[in-house]
């Protein structure tokens, strides 16, 4: 955790706390950053917390050249100033189910997930799979989307996996996260990044 004056925040108003998140960069690091700082956002979104991702905001160099691992994004948080949460799924703009996976039947767990936050909103996930198996992929951003939020595209999915598998707990399932490197892709434009076995 960091405090307000080790961080540069720009024009952005500053938060009365931050996570920054470093990492090695080995293996599907950034998913896993997002799994990770994923769950303290849960955390304190049930305990009446304010968060929010922040992609603008920096640690100042001190702080960053402190670690010898790579720092990749910030979470701010304190408390809310309005309400904190939906009362509606219908208030989440979101892509429907159709356009984020071709799994027909584990709705139940694919909503959590078509729910998840992501940078600018671009749920960039795609998913295959079955109820026992479903497979994670990230959207190749095209030139555009790399200058909007694209650089976070595979903590996006980070985050929606760890959606996943809490949902699929939640129903009394057994779950583990495996890696396939050979995984092919269904079809152009999507990368592999993990997988999620569920067991009654």
């Amino acid at each position: 955790m960091i405090l307000p004056d080790q961080v540069k925040s720009g024009l952005m108003k500053k938060a009365p706390h931050y996570i920054a998140a470093f990492s090695e960069a080995k293996g599907p690091y950034m998913a896993n950053v997002g799994f990770m700082l994923q769950q303290m956002d849960l955390y304190f979104s049930a305990n009446g917390i304010g968060s929010c991702w922040v992609g603008i905001p920096k640690p100042v160099r001190k702080v960053i050249e402190s670690s010898s691992l790579e720092f990749k994004i910030l979470m701010q948080f304190g408390k809310a100033s309005e309400t904190l949460h939906r009362t509606n799924a219908s208030e989440f703009r979101r892509k429907s189910l159709s356009e984020i996976t071709d799994i027909k039947d584990a709705d139940e767990l694919l909503e959590a997930a078509r729910l998840a936050p992501s940078a600018v909103n671009r749920q960039n996930w795609y998913f295959t799979g079955d109820k026992n198996l479903i497979n994670a992929y990230s959207l190749t951003p095209n030139f555009f989307g790399n200058l909007v939020g694209g650089k976070y595209s595979l903590i996006n999915v980070g985050v929606a996996i760890c959606h996943l598998q809490i949902a699929a707990e939640h129903f009394g399932k057994t779950t583990a996260i495996t890696f396939e490197e050979k995984r092919e892709n269904p079809r152009k434009g999507l990368e592999y990044v993990a997988s999620l076995k569920i067991e009654a």
